[in-house]
């Protein structure tokens, strides 16, 4: 993942997104909400349109927002 941010640096804002999105993918399955949830609101702060292009990563940032008790920024 360390890689994949590395790379992304300096790269398109596309793939960081990707990766950003990933890795709060990741800490959603693993439980950590909060975390999660910090790295969806990145992807959702530099591309406010990631999550209709993605709807499974919405699904899951959706569910670390309702598990950290949180709510979606309009």
């Amino acid at each position: 993942m360390a890689e994949c941010f590395e790379r992304s640096s300096e790269g398109s804002i596309v793939l960081r997104n990707k990766c950003r999105a990933g890795r709060g993918f990741a800490l959603s399955l693993l439980g950590d909400h909060n975390a999660a949830t910090a790295a969806f609101k990145k992807v959702v702060g530099s591309d406010p349109t990631f999550f209709e292009r993605h709807p499974d990563m919405a699904t899951q940032y959706l569910l670390s927002l309702r598990e950290a008790g949180q709510q979606e920024e309009p």
